[in-house]
């Protein structure tokens, strides 16, 4: 495999020390470690993410984070590099990682913080269209992003020019269930909490986002994660006043406890946020269509033409079956 997607799938050794210089540790946690880096080339400052996913193999993630890299939304970071960490790297060995453009900007609640007051519902809006449309992309591509917060939503720009951009990409999954939760659970909605999300758990992790943004604090509380759970399952959630009445009622429906009752889709919701626009402000600046299907990767894939005119011939022989397996996309 990693010689079929050699021009998608960069060495880490190769991207660490021929390309990119190490600058500093931004974080980490179980699921992985950032890292601020330069690229020798441009210049230009990116961020290096490695994930590490327990009981997922190496192979799964990197084409899971290579049918991410081959997405385009304005709300979404641009991936460069997918790959597996080598030994002798500052990376853990064998840890998949991937880089993207550094993005400048604040995460939500200081933008929220920094803003005056009779501009809030224009910034809520905002992230709202703007985050909606980068699920539509991610789960078009049938993947989930697990962990829609305040902290991974970034208000770049300012004015007119403002933008959200939804970021650490780090726990995007194929959507099928996993039996896992994953994500910070403040934010998880009742049947993610359970391991079973679907891409209406996503609206619920927006809702969850957009109501601390409005109000100063997560729709639900608890003084341990068992409690807080218990909220999110049995309490109402509680209602928004800082808030033009449609936004309010559109992030109450996002906060549903069943998610039949939630906007149908991503892409609907971003239909209806559209709808409600004059509601906000009448000059909100309008965003770029959605592209609610993942674009192919452009980079062909090194030895496929043998393997290709192969299938094609068997394939044109009387009652030929020929099964393939292996990751999507790949």
């Amino acid at each position: 495999m990693s010689t079929t997607l050699a021009i998608w799938w960069t060495s880490v050794a190769e991207v660490l020390n021929d390309r990119y210089e190490v600058l500093e540790v931004l974080g980490g946690g179980a699921q992985g470690e950032v890292l601020r880096v330069r690229d020798r080339e441009s210049g230009a400052r990116r961020v290096l993410k490695t994930v590490r996913r327990d009981g997922a193999s190496p192979d799964a993630l990197l084409a899971e984070f290579a049918h991410l890299g081959a997405l385009r939304d304005p709300a979404l970071p641009h991936v460069h590099d997918v790959g597996i960490a080598a030994a002798g790297t500052r990376v853990p060995a064998g840890a998949v990682f991937f880089t993207a453009d550094e993005l400048e900007g604040a995460p939500l609640l200081d933008a929220v913080v920094s803003s005056p007051p009779d501009e809030l519902a224009r910034l809520v809006w905002i992230v709202a269209r703007d985050v909606a449309g980068a699920l539509a992309t991610l789960h078009g591509a049938a993947l989930l992003h697990h962990d829609v917060t305040p902290a991974n939503v970034i208000v770049c720009g300012r004015g007119a020019a403002r933008r959200a951009v939804l970021v650490d990409l780090g726990l995007a999954a194929a959507a099928a269930a996993t039996g896992l939760a994953r994500g910070t659970p403040a934010y998880l909605a009742p049947e993610a909490l359970a391991g079973a999300a679907v891409p209406a758990s996503d609206l619920w992790s927006l809702g969850a986002t957009l109501h601390h943004a409005a109000t100063g604090r997560p729709p639900f509380a608890g003084d341990d994660v068992g409690r807080l759970a218990h909220a999110i399952l049995t309490r109402d959630v509680p209602p928004i006043t800082t808030l033009p009445p449609p936004l309010a009622a559109v992030i109450a429906r996002l906060l549903a406890r069943r998610a039949a009752d939630r906007p149908p889709s991503a892409l609907a919701l971003v239909a209806e946020l559209d709808e409600i626009a004059a509601a906000i402000e009448p000059r909100v600046p309008a965003r770029p269509a959605v592209t609610a299907r993942a674009p192919r990767p452009a980079a062909s894939l090194v030895g496929a033409e043998p393997v290709i005119a192969a299938l094609a011939a068997a394939l044109g022989e009387p009652g030929a079956v020929r099964w393939l397996d292996g990751p999507v996309g790949a």
